[in-house]
């Protein structure tokens, strides 16, 4: 490459793909688009239907499908269920999250309030984790956290 260029690279690849040389040899070489093809089945992510199953049986899967699964205001899992803060759990959606904790229960978070409480930590924030899911008062929205 010219100096100053910047190739675009697999993310498998070999330094005959780079410069010059012969390493990692022909043999290898041949096979290097049936490796990057392995590479990449290997390394496809989760679409949002293996998530939801990887979620089954759990208390957020379990809430999530209360507000409507994928047609819900969360739409569909866009990550798997992982660790917060002690022993809370969570997982996010293409529109929000929901937070779950013994104590708390599964509290799923959407839109104004979500982004807002992202803003301020999640639940390492100030606010802590969230109590109540959203609830619809007259004239606004509101939900409770643990700090407020």
């Amino acid at each position: 490459f010219p100096r100053g260029a910047t190739p675009t690279l697999p993310a498998i690849f070999t330094h005959r793909d780079v410069g010059n040389t012969d390493c990692p040899g022909n043999a290898a070489y041949a096979e290097m688009g049936r490796l990057r093809d392995i590479a990449a089945r290997f390394n496809q992510p989760p679409g949002p239907e293996e998530l939801a199953e990887q979620m089954r049986g759990g208390a957020i899967f379990a809430r999530w499908e209360s507000v409507g699964g994928p047609a819900g205001p969360l739409g569909n899992p866009t990550s798997p269920e992982a660790a917060a803060e002690g022993e809370a759990r969570y997982a996010t959606f293409e529109r929000g999250a929901i937070y779950w904790s013994p104590v708390t229960g599964a509290q799923p978070l959407t839109g104004a309030i979500y982004e807002a409480w992202g803003r301020l930590g999640f639940e390492r924030g100030a606010l802590g984790p969230p109590t109540s899911g959203e609830i619809h008062e007259p004239l606004w929205i509101k939900q409770n956290f643990q700090h407020g």
